[in-house]
């Protein structure tokens, strides 16, 4: 079985590893040093300059257009959560909420999608990095603030308990 696509390609949308007007022709996607195999692609989404292709196992592959304020500049990985930082400032979080870690509210338990990260006016610079722990995290806002959430029963949020 093979990937086959053709169009528009001005972003690289196709996959097909290079950029063009667009492809009149089918032309088939070479899909080597990538782990995705034709035969287990379940969906394949276009955008206006990007694709996104849903394998059996529930992994996202995507080619095409990345508009720079989504760029993705730091990661960083709890024991069931993560989080993102993007280039612009904006910080995704997902994953269990279970101790308020991910900063978001406590009806959140737990999200597979990732949300945005909303701040105060206060902290409107956005983020520059987050460090995620067992059941925490810490983030710094472009403005240099240390913010932290999740549980800190053994002060790892930086208060004492007495």
């Amino acid at each position: 079985m093979a990937l086959y696509a053709w169009g528009a390609n001005s972003s690289g949308q196709l996959g097909l590893g290079h950029q063009s007007d667009s492809e009149l022709k089918p032309q088939k996607v070479d899909l080597k040093g990538t782990d995705l195999k034709p035969e287990e692609i379940i969906s394949i989404a276009g955008g206006g300059n990007h694709t996104l292709i849903l394998d059996t196992n529930g992994l996202v592959y995507c080619c095409g257009g990345n508009s720079k304020e989504f760029k993705v500049v730091q990661i960083s990985c709890g024991w069931d959560f993560s989080a993102a930082v993007c280039e612009c400032g904006k910080q995704f979080v997902w994953g269990n909420n279970q101790y308020t870690q991910l900063g978001l509210s406590k009806s959140i338990t737990c999200t597979g999608i990732p949300s945005r990260l909303q701040v105060s006016l206060k902290l409107a610079s956005g983020f520059k990095q987050v460090s995620c722990g067992l059941r925490h995290s810490a983030m710094i806002t472009k403005d240099g603030e240390l913010l932290v959430a999740g549980t800190g029963s053994k002060g790892q949020l930086g208060s004492r308990f007495k």
